[in-house]
């Protein structure tokens, strides 16, 4: 991975997502940014053991960039072992002075067990234990995946430019939890944009884009974590067809106006082949979980920018959002829930600020929610499935930044989150469970000629509610470390960092359920121990 580039909100509109959240662009390496040679290994607390290789080649008009990483660790907590094997490709160039392509490819292969959820009582007892029921029914989350993916620009005359983007994925899921559930799935998909800009600040991209996707959803009773009776058999059908433009408006010098409109169609088939209730195993009880879903949605944004100086821009958004439920929210529970869209009104405004030695990125947004898709567990902490919300409020604060004052480097990020139920029968104006209300992330680093050292800390202030009543709450912490490596643009580099030296047990994040009652359940997840992690890289 070279950089990953954040978009929110509205502002990943330029790739045609109009979800509540935005988007995130994960930029690879290429032979042309990448070093020739790059070698990792890293080992560590917990049985943590990890090797990376990568090479790259430029070879005038084509680079090719290839890495290998294997991954290992017993984990923290008993029943929590992983192992991660990930190969990546990518080979580009230019075909003449026009076209330009670029082929991705890449092969995951993933062994992980779940640990589980703990209750409160347990988390204080014994942290590195896991939850019963995961280990009698040996959960896991296992998958295999391919990927092959294309980009291919066409640069005409005048600004203009053609972008096709095209993907193919099959994946294959064992994961025995409540259930064996052994998933194969395959997704492919096309995007055409037309791009547009000019000299005098003028910006388009629009376009279209159409994707398929299939699940054949096998489901089995869990005889600890091997295949049972078979209870639950769904073929699942995703299908999306999508249209989207963004024009920006150069209004005077250093403003610009940002307009955009996209339409939304998807269906969401499900045929049950077997018919039977998947929770009654003595005979087949009748019951049909076969339905097709259609969702229609148009959306709109609009924007206003200021570069108020060299290295200094406000901004403000009005933007609506259209998520439909994905089969995961659907289907992905103990239950079936034909669940509607979920649509958003946004208002955020904004600076980001990379001048002298300060670099910040403020938001400040409001979001209202009409039919929020919302996750919950049962008592034991598995997952039960996904219902609407009427109507809920996420309003709050993202601040992240980097001082430099000398040869010290301040760098952190600050979260304040306000999400709430909007006068629900239910719940009234409760908090939305499992999402602290403060969260802040921080290191302080000595950096001189590549070497670097420094104190980590990461610290969630206060309480917050598990369950929508509000009558359970997981605790708030506070962890530190310290870390401290060299860096160089080539040769030999190292690293040293410790994570949580203070040993504090707590709840690293929690499931949801709707009401506790007030009484304990196992929905805490702890997190990791103190542990000490040491590495050596070289790059050519």
């Amino acid at each position: 991975l070279d950089h990953i580039e954040v978009m929110r909100g509205a502002n990943a509109w330029r790739y045609g997502a109009a979800n509540l959240g935005g988007a995130i662009n994960f930029v690879t390496p290429t032979g042309k940014t990448a070093p020739k040679v790059q070698l990792r290994t890293e080992a560590g607390s917990f049985d943590y053991q990890r090797i990376f290789g990568a090479v790259a080649e430029d070879f005038g008009d084509w680079d090719a960039y290839l890495s290998f990483s294997d991954y290992s660790q017993d984990g923290f907590r008993d029943h929590a072992r992983q192992e991660n094997q990930r190969y990546f490709a990518n080979i580009g160039g230019r075909i003449n002075e026009r076209l330009s392509t670029r082929f991705y490819m890449s092969h995951v292969e993933t062994d992980s067990e779940i640990p589980g959820s703990l209750t409160k009582a347990q988390l204080r007892r014994n942290p590195e234990q896991a939850a019963l029921s995961t280990v009698t029914g040996d959960n896991k989350r296992d998958f295999t995946l391919n990927r092959i993916g294309n980009i291919t620009t066409l640069q005409l005359d005048g600004g203009h430019s053609l972008e096709l983007s095209s993907f193919y994925s099959e994946k294959s899921l064992w994961h025995p939890i409540f259930q064996v559930l052994d998933i194969d799935s395959e997704d492919y998909g096309v995007r055409l944009a037309h791009k547009w800009q000019n000299a005098e600040g003028w910006r388009w991209v629009g376009g279209v884009e159409a994707n398929q996707g299939r699940n054949w959803d096998s489901r089995y009773v869990n005889v600890s974590g091997h295949k049972g009776q078979k209870v639950n058999e769904l073929h699942q059908t995703a299908r999306t067809l999508n249209a989207f433009g963004e024009l920006e408006i150069p209004l005077a010098e250093r403003w610009a106006l940002i307009g955009g409109l996209a339409w939304l169609h998807q269906e969401r088939d499900v045929d049950d082949r077997l018919k039977c209730n998947s929770f009654v195993t003595a005979f087949c009880l009748p019951q049909d979980e076969s339905f097709n879903e259609t969702y229609l949605g148009r959306v709109g944004r609009i924007g206003l920018r200021h570069d108020l100086m060299e290295g200094v821009q406000l901004f403000a958004n009005f933007s609506q959002s259209f998520e439909p439920p994905t089969f995961s929210e659907l289907t992905g529970g103990q239950v079936v829930s034909k669940n509607d869209a979920q649509k958003a009104n946004t208002l955020e405004a904004g600076m980001r600020w990379s001048r002298d030695n300060l670099d910040l990125d403020l938001v400040v947004y409001r979001s209202e929610i009409r039919d929020e898709l919302l996750s919950l567990n049962d008592a034991n902490g598995q997952p039960l499935g996904t219902t609407n919300a009427d109507r809920t409020i996420h309003q709050g604060i993202e601040l992240g930044g980097a001082l430099t004052l000398g040869q010290i480097v301040l760098r952190g990020q600050y979260l304040f989150n306000d999400f709430r139920f909007d006068n629900d029968d239910t719940y009234s104006d409760n908090r939305l469970a499992g999402i602290p209300r403060q969260f802040l992330k921080g290191e302080a680093l000595w950096q001189q000629s590549g070497w670097y050292a420094g104190p980590t800390f990461e610290w969630v202030p206060t309480h917050y509610a598990v369950d929508q009543a509000e009558t359970l709450f997981a605790e708030g912490y506070a962890i530190w470390g310290l870390k401290g490596g060299y860096r160089p643009d080539q040769g030999l580099g190292f690293f040293v960092e410790g994570r949580n030296l203070s040993d504090k047990t707590y709840a690293a994040t929690t499931g949801v359920i709707a009401d506790a009652k007030g009484l304990d359940s196992a929905q805490s997840l702890p997190g990791d121990g103190r542990s000490l992690f040491v590495g050596l890289e070289w790059r050519l």
